[in-house]
């Protein structure tokens, strides 16, 4: 018996006992019947309508077409928006963290003063500028007044003297103010430094992240920047200071000779310990002028040349003699350019002033003479000291000779 006469057989078994159930019902409705119906042959007319439909309460499955399709997600892709180092590459904030952020809290308040002090240097140098313009401008005025010839103590030049003194006082005080500036710069060096101590202290601490040594490196690399900029600043200072305090010196010097050339109403020229100690290209020859005799001579041991150059001579040798003759002696031209060839010749030579009064007389007139030769051995020690001589390399002394007839002084060379 093969598949297809089984099917026939069970569909007409269906059939039969369909038809059974509809007739033993008697008057009972077909839609009264609940009955499971398995067939592939069209239902009979009676079953398809009419009030006794079999299937009318049945539902209906809803048609697949008309359902929400349901949607299936796409499994993300391992990318940007989804990465297996999220959750390890969260913002951590550890006790290093705060650390650098202290340490770069200070670093902005340090960099701060720094720019600060490098305005401040700026405004001083601009100051320290002014004030020797200023010095040489009223220096030049005065210089060119006496070079054209003047009365002695004229009160315009006088007038541009304090004016010129008042300068360089300025810069007197800017030198203050730079030894003033230096200790800041060094303070702030220290900071720096201390700064720096505590960031590479920092790299050791446990329980950092790899972003807080990051952060450590860049501020390490600005604090060494830094440092720079405030040794920079330091040899600045130290240059302006040094650099001031010998033009201070030196002004001083010349200061004080120009006074002496306004008091005169003479030009004498730069301060004698100012000079630049050159070769002397000739002889010296005494230099007679108003009263002031110079007995140098290459007789006396002076003699020109290369050859000639000696630190000190070999023994005290005459140098200017003074007669005080009359009250207006005037011996500062002469003094100046002996010292100043002597200089020139001797560079570490000291002097002797020596007050000279007259032997030949009776007591009490040598005594009123020793007294005159002494104030007048006093006076060419100011003018040496004016003329930028040290005081400290001249020695007064006095003696009497038979043949002077008025006080003399001597200055000699050792």
């Amino acid at each position: 018996m093969n598949v297809k006469t089984i099917k026939k057989r069970i569909l007409s078994a269906t059939a039969v006992a369909l038809l059974g159930a509809l007739v033993s019902s008697g008057g009972h409705a077909a839609s009264d019947v609940r009955t499971l119906v398995i067939t592939n042959q069209p239902l009979p007319s009676i079953l398809q309508s009419g009030e006794n439909d079999a299937f009318k309460d049945i539902g209906t499955v809803k048609s697949l077409e008309k359902t929400s399709p349901v949607r299936v997600s796409k499994p993300k892709e391992v990318g940007e928006d989804a990465s297996p180092m999220d959750d390890y590459l969260i913002e951590v904030e550890t006790a290093t963290t705060r650390r650098v952020a202290q340490l770069q809290t200070e670093y902005q308040r340090l960099e701060s003063s720094l720019n600060d002090l490098a305005a401040e240097i700026k405004s001083m140098q601009q100051a320290g500028r002014v004030s020797a313009k200023d010095y040489y401008a009223s220096v030049a005025e005065i210089q060119t007044q006496l070079q054209g010839g003047t009365t002695p103590g004229n009160p315009r030049l006088l007038a541009k003297l304090k004016e010129a003194q008042e300068n360089l006082e300025g810069l007197s005080n800017s030198i203050s103010k730079f030894n003033t500036f230096a200790v800041k710069v060094g303070d702030v060096s220290s900071v720096a430094s201390f700064l720096m101590q505590s960031v590479q202290a920092t790299y050791g601490l446990s329980g950092a992240v790899p972003e807080d040594h990051e952060r450590l490196d860049e501020l390490e690399d600005s604090i060494s920047n830094m440092v720079t900029v405030i040794e920079r600043l330091l040899n600045t200072t130290n240059e302006e200071i040094t650099r001031a305090s010998g033009y201070l010196a030196a002004e001083r010097r010349n200061l004080r000779t120009l006074a002496l050339a306004v008091a005169n109403g003479d030009v004498y020229g730069a301060n004698i310990s100012n000079r630049l100690y050159s070769q002397v290209n000739q002889g010296m020859f005494p230099v007679t002028s108003n009263g002031a005799d110079t007995n140098m001579s290459s007789s006396a041991g002076f003699t020109g040349g290369a050859s000639g150059m000696m630190a000190t001579p070999s023994e005290p040798k005459p140098l200017v003699v003074v007669k005080f003759d009359r009250p207006d002696v005037s011996y500062e031209q002469a003094l100046y350019t002996a010292i100043g060839e002597a200089k020139d010749k001797y560079p570490g030579a000291r002097f002797e002033i020596v007050a000279v009064d007259p032997g030949a007389w009776n007591a009490a007139k040598r005594a009123i003479e020793a007294a005159k030769a002494k104030r007048n051995a006093e006076r060419v020690l100011r003018s040496m000291v004016q003329m930028g001589v040290n005081a400290n390399d001249v020695v007064v002394s006095n003696a009497s000779r038979q043949d002077a007839r008025t006080s003399e002084v001597h200055v000699l060379i050792r």
